[in-house]
């Protein structure tokens, strides 16, 4: 990709149509055939005229260094849950196989930016775009740090669920810069991974009582029903403040990360299964669907997934999976331990596979899966396993296999901090 005195070049063909179509539909006709020499060359009048861009199905988005103009963008692939390991990414059309987002700096005049389902990035900075007044970043599975958003003070609607953060670089001037926001939900993980202390947690509520900080926002796990369940922040710090407590109660902080495991696993084993709890709301779920002719409106749908909820489950001592494996993340965030919910197509109760969720947690031997809503009658049959032995009764997506492939965690600066 260059810039000559032809135009702009873009090596890839594939770019190169998909901004052919692109103008086209801007009514811009330019006199080439894909055949033609100048087919990969576009003017910069041309890319002016970009203002608003949909992608899938591109392996780079390198191009967007020369869209001066452009406000409004989504890099938008298919679920990634859908394809399991016989599946693929990279053939399938509706799936962005893009290696690196760095361009993303540059774009300083976008107000629009939704990120969802892709299975690569791994970090984003949003400091240049000051502009910005749509934040979505949903369901990017390895989506570890966010740098910038405390820099955005005109963000009107946010929406970050669905991605593991661990860096949030600056949670408490995001609070305050969002105070107007209409709509603000953001991962539980982005509050886990910046407040750190009791104290912390009970300032941040109190300045959103003051008004200092955003109240309205919420914080979300993700779930079947509804996509994901949120707490406010009041849940949000009782739950924090409580859940602290225990964790001093029992002397955990300075235990080995196997021991603050094994407890995390045998506190969930004890928590019973809300098995009329489900079926209430299974039934209640029914006679909407039939009400709404299949399109439940979203407040109804939200008001079904309180079991998937690690509050709800803390607080009644009794959940679905979901909830359970929820509330086993939380803990495991408070004890600087890695951890991911996980979803799969569980076939032990039904042959085509029923929505299940189970958690898995880095160890220095790698990613360790454990299932506490069986173990309550083979206790200690499904914990500590590894993921071959999980897809014997599981089908799970292929960004489990890829997670594992990337990420080996027997070098020495991992095993340092372990033991530390």
């Amino acid at each position: 990709m260059r810039k000559d005195s032809l135009g702009i070049y873009m090596d890839d063909i594939a770019t190169a149509i998909y901004l052919h179509e692109v103008l086209k539909k801007l009514g811009i006709k330019r006199d080439c055939l894909v055949s033609d020499y100048n087919f990969d060359y576009f003017s910069e009048s041309e890319l002016d005229k970009i203002k608003t861009l949909f992608i899938t199905g591109l392996d780079s988005i390198q191009f967007l260094r020369y869209l001066s103009n452009l406000e409004k963008l989504q890099i938008i692939s298919d679920d990634y849950t859908n394809v399991l390991e016989y599946g693929s990414y990279k053939d399938n059309p509706r799936f962005n196989d893009i290696s690196s987002f760095n361009v993303l700096k540059k774009l300083t005049k976008l107000k629009y930016l939704e990120i969802t389902n892709d299975v690569n990035i791994e970090s984003i900075d949003l400091s240049n775009m000051s502009e910005l007044k749509t934040l979505i970043l949903r369901n990017n599975p390895q989506l570890k740090t966010i740098i910038g958003a405390d820099k955005l003070h005109k963000l009107e609607t946010i929406i970050i669920v669905g991605n593991p953060i661990r860096n949030f670089e600056g949670f408490e001037y995001f609070l305050a810069n969002t105070l107007d926001a209409k709509e603000n939900v953001v991962d539980v993980d982005v509050y886990l991974s910046s407040v750190k202390t009791s104290k912390q947690a009970k300032d941040i509520y109190d300045y959103s009582l003051m008004g200092l900080y955003s109240s309205n926002i919420t914080f979300a796990e993700k779930c079947d029903i509804g996509d994901y369940t949120t707490m406010n922040i009041k849940e949000m710090t009782d739950l924090y403040r409580n859940l602290l407590r225990r964790i001093s109660k029992v002397k955990l902080k300075d235990q080995v990360p196997a021991t603050k495991i094994e407890y995390l696993y045998q506190y969930a084993v004890g928590i019973p299964f809300d098995i009329q709890g489900i079926k209430r709301r299974n039934d209640e779920y029914i006679k909407l669907y039939q009400q709404y002719n299949g399109m439940i409106p979203e407040f109804y749908q939200k008001s079904l997934n309180y079991l998937h909820s690690s509050y709800a489950t803390y607080q009644l001592h009794k959940g679905n999976c979901e909830g359970i494996v929820n509330l086993m993340h939380y803990m495991a965030s408070l004890l600087d331990i890695d951890s991911q919910t996980v979803h799969c197509h569980d076939r032990r109760s039904n042959i085509y596979g029923s929505n299940h969720a189970l958690i898995r947690f880095k160890t220095i031997e790698g990613w360790k899966y454990y299932d506490p809503t069986y173990d309550r009658e083979n206790h200690d049959y499904y914990k500590d396993m590894n993921l071959k032995e999980v897809e014997e009764y599981a089908d799970l997506p292929k960004i489990e296999h890829i997670i594992n492939r990337r990420e080996r965690y027997n070098n020495d600066d991992y095993t340092r901090t372990l033991h530390k």
